[in-house]
């Protein structure tokens, strides 16, 4: 698992992360995401999960990108909808101790992936690299 602090403008407002389990052979990674309160609905989200998706599919060899969001949860689902992912599903999760609830699974396959408009510059240690690649 790699875990991003994100920044913008100079304040912590979130973090990413990308997670995979024998990527050399299932070729797909899973990512999450937190976002402060005063930081949402700006597409800051959409950034990050986009930048993500750039080191998933573009340097390490990904061919899926899964991911999901608490049913009641329509921004996240969204952000997953603009880049491209579809529906795969709903799961029944822990969201805390004694506390389970709906998730909504979505999927990505590269080829579908929408791309920004930009490019993400990635520069991942050789340890990072080593551990997600398994």
């Amino acid at each position: 698992m790699l875990i991003l602090a994100v920044e913008h403008e100079g304040r912590l407002i979130g973090s990413q992360d990308v997670r995979a389990r024998d990527l050399p052979v299932l070729r797909t990674v899973t990512s999450g995401s937190w976002l402060t309160r005063g930081a949402q609905g700006k597409g800051l989200g959409t950034e990050m999960r986009a930048g993500i998706l750039q080191l998933a599919f573009d340097h390490l060899g990904a061919e899926w990108a899964e991911s999901g969001a608490i049913s009641w949860n329509a921004a996240s689902l969204r952000v997953s909808e603009k880049l491209g992912y579809r529906p795969n599903g709903r799961a029944r999760v822990q969201t805390r101790p004694g506390e389970a609830r709906d998730e909504v699974r979505v999927r990505l396959h590269r080829d579908d992936f929408v791309r920004p408009g930009w490019t993400a510059t990635v520069v991942l240690p050789d340890a990072a690299r080593a551990q997600l690649l398994g």
